[in-house]
């Protein structure tokens, strides 16, 4: 669920990001953790990234 509202931009970075801080290490190991991980480096880096290659 937190997926999904990340990526469709219901969530905020800052939320997210103050959540994944407060995860302890058993639970960084949980694939969807690391699926949130990615898509809010993505969301953070990549799409900054992409849309300064296209200029």
């Amino acid at each position: 669920m937190l997926f999904w509202n990340l990526y469709k931009g219901y969530l905020s970075l800052h939320d997210i990001e103050l959540y994944l801080k407060d995860l302890t290490a058993e639970q960084l190991k949980d694939s969807d953790i690391k699926m949130l991980f990615c898509l809010y480096d993505y969301k953070k880096y990549g799409e900054a990234t992409v849309s300064n290659e296209m200029i």
